[in-house]
C-alpha cells in the first residue's frame, strides 16, 4: 500500500479550498444585481446566452448558457432542463447552484440527471424526450446555472432551435444573446419583433458570427389582460436558408418553397406499405 508523507497531504488539504473557491462566481453575487430589475419578480436572469453554429445543411450544434437567481419558491427557475429528439446528440448537460454571495454550494452528478419523455401538462408532445434537474432549497436566494451542448438535425435544424425570446413576463433580465455561426457562402434570414437591436458581425475563416445582444430588461408584470408575449417581449427568429430533413431539400426563402418542402415530405405517408396492409386485410378477413 502506498504511504504520502506528511507534507504531501498538507499540500493537498492547502490546495483543496483553493480549488473549490476558484469556482466560485462572484458576478453571480446578488449584490450585484440591478434594483430595476428585482422589482415584483421572483427570479432575475443574470445570463442567458445561446449559440446556433450551422454546421450542414442537415446538421447544426447549439450551446446554450442560463444562469438564474431564485429568489423563492414561487419561481419555476429551480427547475432546469434540456430537449431533444432521439436522433440529437447530447455532447454535455451540466448543473451548477451558488449562494447568495455566488459560493459554489453544489455541483449536480450526471447520477443525479433525470431523463424523461417530454410533455406538457402531463402529456406526451411528438417524440422529444428530456434531462432535467430540480433544485430543492429553502435557503434563499440562489443562482442555478445550466449549460448544455446538443448536435441537432432535421427541422429542428432549421426552425425551432433558431427562435430566441430574449425575456419572458414577470423576469428581469441582466444579459440575453443570441450567436449565429454560419459559413460565409450561406444565406441565412433574421426577424426581430418589439426591438430594434442592431447585431454585431465579425468574420473569421470561412464563418460568419453574428451576434445579438440585450442588456438590464426591466420586468413587465403579467396580467389576465395582457397580450401574448410575442406581443410585448423581444424576440429574434433566426434560420438558415437551406436545410434538410429525411434527405429532402428545404429552403426558408419564401413560404411557397417552405410548403413545397413540407409537401414532400408527406408525400405517400397517407399510404401504408404493401406488407402492413396486407397484413390488415388477413386481420379484418377474419
Amino acid at each position: 500500500m502506498k504511504i504520502f508523507s506528511r507534507s504531501y497531504i498538507f499540500f493537498i488539504l492547502f490546495l483543496s479550498p483553493f480549488f473549490l473557491f476558484s469556482q466560485d462566481k462572484p458576478e453571480y453575487a446578488v449584490a450585484n444585481i440591478p434594483d430595476s430589475l428585482m422589482q415584483d419578480v421572483n427570479h432575475v436572469i443574470r445570463d442567458q446566452d445561446k449559440t446556433l453554429e450551422v454546421l450542414s445543411d442537415s446538421k447544426s450544434l447549439v450551446t446554450y448558457t442560463n444562469a438564474t437567481t431564485v429568489f423563492n419558491e414561487k419561481s419555476y427557475r429551480n427547475h432546469v432542463r434540456v430537449t431533444f429528439q432521439p436522433d440529437d446528440g447530447i455532447e454535455y448537460f451540466k448543473v451548477k447552484v451558488y449562494d447568495a454571495s455566488g459560493h459554489l454550494i453544489k455541483k449536480v452528478k450526471k447520477k443525479e440527471l433525470v431523463e424523461s419523455v417530454a410533455s406538457i401538462s402531463g402529456r406526451s408532445f411528438d417524440n422529444r424526450m428530456m434531462k432535467s434537474y430540480e433544485w430543492v432549497s429553502n435557503n434563499y436566494p440562489f443562482t442555478i446555472e445550466y449549460v448544455y451542448q446538443k448536435e441537432i438535425t432535421g427541422i429542428s435544424n432549421a426552425i425551432y432551435d433558431g427562435a430566441w425570446y430574449f425575456a419572458e413576463y414577470d423576469e428581469g433580465v441582466e444579459q440575453s444573446a443570441f450567436t449565429l455561426i454560419i459559413s460565409k457562402e450561406k444565406k441565412f434570414y433574421s426577424k426581430l419583433f418589439n426591438t430594434t437591436i442592431i447585431p454585431t458581425q465579425i468574420e473569421k475563416d470561412d464563418k460568419q458570427i453574428i451576434h445579438w445582444t440585450m442588456k438590464n430588461i426591466v420586468p413587465i408584470k403579467s396580467d389576465k389582460e395582457m397580450p401574448a408575449q410575442s406581443k410585448i417581449l423581444p424576440i429574434l427568429l433566426v434560420t438558415p436558408d437551406k436545410f434538410k430533413m429525411a434527405g429532402i431539400e428545404g429552403s426558408m426563402a419564401t413560404w411557397e418553397s417552405y410548403s413545397a418542402f413540407m409537401q414532400k415530405l408527406f408525400d405517400g405517408k397517407d399510404q401504408l406499405p404493401p406488407a402492413l396492409e396486407k397484413e390488415i386485410d388477413q386481420l379484418l378477413a377474419h
